[in-house]
């Protein structure tokens, strides 16, 4: 019945999209709605509804009208934008794509399915359709204009066929970035040695170092997780830093890079990640990596994978690649983070065309 509902209201749907720089906050987009029909209560109303979205680098408007005046509420949505938006700077009008009744609805449908990402099955996509359709009924009532039936039956379809494709297809299975990719490749090198993993060391002190660790968090709370930079300071300020992400990353420790070594020493099982960066601490942690990974008593059963996410790749690396040659140490380079990155994307690739 609701179905048959939502297929009622198709006609009435329109949709206007353009390029923006960056992301857009909710109360901006929630602004944009209340402008839109405020401007259409100053003459003949032909916009009823409308919901906003920046979704995928493009902000995306859409709107209820009758079905007869499906074209009058396109002009009039691309007119509210040139006369009152920013964000519509001419390079954007250029690159305007307009969509009505059922192409507007399949639109969304496949956005908040990822179909339309960059990389297919991006989650974040369906958490900011079911953000704006949370936003419509917590901020008006039905028959407030911006939250009205039409719209807000829209985006609660999107938002279930979004995860009704999550469900049936493997489209958000396998890391789509770099540091995710990074933490795979350590979980699946465990999985094949039965290994037990007794602590994870994260070398680096900028972006990377940090999403390393929001990653590894995320994906083995409770896990023993060790921060090493340059300085104290700079570790403890990465933690920070992923702690105001995932508050399970508060639990990691700190150390400078001369500590690296004692860590590796009291854990039989234990990965390194290392993420350095051109910079003056760069040279420290590489000679850290490279004293611990060779100078340390190696426990008997033990194991020791080594992950390097560095650009460029630091020379200790291969040199570890060809000395580790007895059995419980393995190392995986950069261009294997790239590897398995690649080899998820064309996955999905493959995922989004069964979602069609």
């Amino acid at each position: 019945l609701e179905e048959g509902r939502l297929l009622s209201t198709v006609p009435e749907i329109s949709m206007v999209s353009f390029p923006v720089d960056g992301a857009i906050a909710e109360d901006v987009c929630s602004q944009y709605e209340k402008e839109l029909l405020r401007c259409e209560s100053a003459g003949e109303a032909v916009l009823q509804e409308a919901a906003c979205l920046c979704v995928n680098g493009r902000l995306e408007l859409y709107v209820a009208s009758p079905e007869t005046d499906r074209s009058e509420a396109v002009q009039r949505v691309l007119a509210f934008l040139a006369d009152g938006v920013d964000l519509f700077t001419e390079g954007a009008a250029r690159q305007v794509v307009t969509k009505s009744g059922k192409e507007a609805v399949q639109h969304l449908f496949e956005v908040a399915s990822g179909l339309r990402s960059p990389v297919p099955g991006e989650v974040r996509v369906l958490h900011q359709v079911k953000a704006c359709y949370e936003r419509r009924l917590s901020t008006a009532k039905l028959s407030s204009g911006s939250a009205g039936p039409v719209v807000t039956k829209l985006l609660n379809a999107a938002v279930r066929a979004g995860k009704l494709v999550r469900t049936h297809t493997q489209i958000g299975k396998g890391a789509v970035s770099q540091p995710a990719a990074a933490v795979e490749l350590m979980g699946g090198e465990l999985a094949q040695s039965a290994a037990e993993l007794s602590g994870v060391c994260i070398v680096g002190e900028g972006p990377a170092a940090r999403l390393l660790l929001i990653h590894v968090a995320r994906q083995h709370p409770g896990l023993d997780i060790q921060v090493v930079a340059s300085s104290m300071e700079r570790a403890t300020q990465i933690i920070d830093e992923a702690a105001a992400v995932i508050p399970e990353a508060a639990a990691a420790g700190a150390a400078p890079a001369k500590a690296l070594p004692d860590f590796l020493v009291e854990r039989s099982c234990c990965a390194v990640f290392t993420a350095t960066e051109p910079g003056p601490g760069r040279d420290l942690l590489a000679s850290a990596v490279e004293a611990a990974l060779f100078q340390e008593p190696f426990p008997e059963n033990g194991c020791r994978v080594l992950i390097d996410t560095s650009e460029p790749t630091l020379d200790c690396v291969e040199k570890c690649r060809t000395s580790f040659g007895q059995q419980g140490r393995v190392v995986y380079g950069a261009a294997d983070v790239r590897s398995t990155l690649a080899r998820n994307v064309a996955a999905r690739e493959q995922q989004a065309k069964l979602a069609h």
